[in-house]
């Protein structure tokens, strides 16, 4: 098809007029693509082609570059401790399978009250039960060469570290563990996590597809050490076309009332750490990456992110003021800096609590005008109590 080129300052813009050929992604028509001429950190001068749809394939030069084994090797020296261990693919084909199958050792034991015990249950228990916990165990077995090597770095790196995977850590997965955090301290504390994370199925799903499929791009598990930190004190940062253009509180649904006299200090030390190192080590302009403040007000690197609303949390900041002209944010000539003001200004669901809801209520959302979907709950719960009443009373013969 003829590609009809429109002049935009900076960029050539091409707009698919009818059918589309398929281009790394198969877009569809209407879509429009940038082509850039871009020049490497190494000098080198190459073109970028860039599409203006949300998609669930990560765009290929950013998206993929925020990949932790793609830009772990170049930032290892400012960011926590970590260690990059390739998936085989028979484990990879083990967490995209349905049902949930760990070593008994990966959930937590409890101990009975007398008033609770249940040995005679355990007493009445066949021999296929326990044919059936074994078939469980043995699902987990073939990959104990993984869980060695999981084992050893764990060891190395103080005995606990939490998981991730090429972009997400399984943050959904917190309810089913017993300490409510990604603090792992065995392998069969690492499978539980990813088995239990949609976040982790979603990654698994963009290295699958077609589009990002390499050898360069596997699923990858990275395991990083475990530290006690002050959640108040992590940012995200976000870099348009190069430049900061804002900083969020990380944790929108936490006020900290410190963090009010603290922005104009914290502001700086960000702003530094960027200048030196990351701005101009990027292969790419568009990104978002987290920092954390330790006590000694020494910042590290967490992460990288996309510069992408269907991928990537705000926070304290809407995406339309991310995306318009940078102009028009607030403080104009200062990088904006957002904190929780106030306790009242906690309006955001914190997302730990959020995923511990099942589908059904996440999608009731806020309400829908007959008050808050907590409100409708209680309803739907006593009218359906109030007709199983009404239904026994008739057939007892005890009214209409």
């Amino acid at each position: 098809r003829k590609w009809v080129p429109e002049e935009v300052p900076g960029k050539v813009k091409f707009i698919i007029p009818d059918r589309v050929p398929r281009i790394t992604y198969g877009f569809v028509p209407g879509i429009q693509l940038y082509l850039s001429v871009v020049r490497s950190t190494n000098g080198q001068w190459g073109t970028v082609l860039k599409a203006g749809m949300a998609s669930t394939v990560l765009p290929q030069d950013d998206g993929l570059w925020t990949s932790f084994p793609a830009w772990f090797p170049l930032f290892n020296k400012i960011t926590l401790k970590s260690v990059v261990i390739s998936l085989p693919q028979d484990f990879v084909d083990y967490l995209g399978e349905d049902g949930i199958f760990v070593k008994k050792e990966a959930f937590p034991k409890y101990e009975n009250d007398d008033e609770y015990d249940n040995t005679d249950e355990w007493d009445n228990r066949t021999e296929d039960d326990d044919d059936d916990a074994d078939g469980e165990d043995a699902r987990t077995a073939h990959f104990s060469a993984l869980e060695e090597t999981i084992r050893t770095h764990i060891a190395g790196m103080g005995g606990s570290v939490f998981p991730k995977l090429n972009w997400s850590s399984p943050q959904d997965a917190l309810w089913m563990t017993s300490t409510g955090s990604l603090k792992c301290y065995t392998p069969e504390d690492v499978f539980l996590l990813l088995k239990s994370s949609d976040h982790i199925q979603n990654d698994l799903s963009i290295l699958s597809s077609p589009e990002v499929a390499s050898q360069t791009h596997r699923p990858t598990l990275v395991l990083r050490k475990w530290y006690d930190i002050q959640i108040a004190m992590e940012f995200r940062c976000f870099v348009k076309d190069g430049d900061l253009i804002a900083i969020s509180q990380r944790h929108g649904a936490d006020f900290y009332s410190f963090l009010l006299g603290m922005k104009d200090e914290l502001s700086e030390l960000i702003m530094e750490f960027f200048e030196t190192s990351i701005e101009g080590k990027t292969p790419v302009n568009n990104y978002v990456f987290d920092v954390y403040i330790s006590r000694t007000n020494k910042v590290w690197l967490v992460d990288f992110g996309v510069f992408d609303p269907e991928r990537t949390d705000a926070v304290l900041f809407g995406w339309e003021e991310l995306l318009g002209d940078p102009s028009a944010l607030p403080d104009e000539g200062v990088v904006p800096f957002r904190v929780v003001e106030s306790a009242r200004g906690v309006i955001v669901p914190a997302a730990r609590m959020l995923h511990g809801l099942p589908h059904d209520l996440q999608r009731l959302g806020p309400g829908d005008g007959e008050g808050s979907a907590l409100d409708q709950i209680v309803r739907r719960i006593r009218d359906q109590a109030e007709e199983e009443l009404r239904t026994d009373m008739k057939e007892m013969n005890l009214g209409g």
